[in-house]
């Protein structure tokens, strides 16, 4: 067992208790309480919007009239209701800054900059290599599918080191695969470690005073649409999710005596 877990591990128990109770789940398995974020392409970017989106550079294709956001459309949309414009928001393995994009087709405006590893691209923002080397305080800091491709220590380091980067009360994203999804996270090689949203809810309690949990499901295709209560039904019936991915909402307050300093 993880060191940093075996010391905090009654008190990870008793929130993820608190997190399966807030969503009236009596077991891990019972997820249909959860609320679910779908997104459609025609909410991602309006039909009024589809030029200035060709010109953005953001990675999309199209379906006949529709317009798919490629990479991560639900948490993106999710992300961009809590973002206001004339805010600050650092996204922890931002990739070339496709999010900035998103928010700029979407009429939002940002004091923008990312930490990335990657060298190979040019970036047009303010880049970190490193969350250490940042500088500064932010109102929004997001983590886009990222802690799923790192060690359980890794990410408990990162995250003890999230809440001193953010002003006064506020927020950060999250978002990484749902693992009560048959095959979601086995899709990509790369990802090397699985996060039970009960379990990360009781993680980033520890840090966040509150924290919010959604479903994602991109309604990117009429079959994805026509087949949510097929699914519904069958993921009650099988106790399986059919929502590939979730997102977690941490509102900044006092960090718990049991979180790292």
């Amino acid at each position: 067992m993880n060191d940093f877990v075996s010391k905090n591990y009654r008190k990870i128990l008793e929130l993820r208790r608190e997190g399966l109770g807030k969503y009236h789940s009596q077991f891990p398995h019972q997820f249909i309480k959860v609320p679910t974020a779908f997104s459609l392409p025609g909410l991602v970017v309006r039909e009024n919007r589809r030029s200035a989106l060709h010109a953005s550079g953001l990675r999309h294709y199209d379906i006949g009239s529709r317009i798919c956001i490629m990479d991560k459309p639900v948490p993106w949309v999710v992300a961009s209701r809590l973002i206001h414009d004339g805010q600050s928001v650092l996204d922890i393995g931002c990739s070339d800054g496709m999010f900035e994009k998103f928010l700029k087709v979407n009429g939002i405006s940002v004091h923008y900059a990312g930490v990335e590893v990657d060298t190979s691209f040019s970036p047009d923002f303010e880049l970190y290599r490193s969350l250490k080397d940042v500088r500064g305080k932010f109102d929004i800091i997001t983590l886009f599918h990222v802690i799923e491709h790192m060690p359980l220590n890794e990410f408990l380091d990162l995250l003890a080191q999230i809440p001193a980067l953010l002003k006064g009360p506020e927020i950060a994203i999250l978002a990484t695969p749902n693992v009560l999804s048959p095959g979601v996270f086995e899709r990509d090689i790369e990802h090397v470690q699985p996060y039970p949203w009960f379990d990360l809810y009781a993680i980033l309690r520890l840090y966040f005073s509150r924290v919010d949990v959604l479903r994602g499901h991109y309604l990117c295709t009429p079959l994805r649409v026509i087949s949510i209560p097929v699914k519904a039904v069958a993921g009650v019936l099988r106790e399986q999710d059919w929502c590939e991915e979730v997102v977690l909402i941490a509102k900044r307050g006092n960090i718990n005596s049991a979180g790292r300093q």
